[in-house]
């Protein structure tokens, strides 16, 4: 039963990790593009 609570944790701290890359990123982007 743990570990549905370790992926769980896992996948929430991706979720935070990606919410707080995504603007990183797509201003990156529109960065390049110019």
């Amino acid at each position: 039963m743990s570990h549905w609570i370790l992926l769980a944790a896992a996948t929430a701290g991706l979720g935070a990790v990606a919410v707080t890359v995504t603007p990183d990123l797509r201003r990156y982007l529109d960065f390049s593009r110019m």
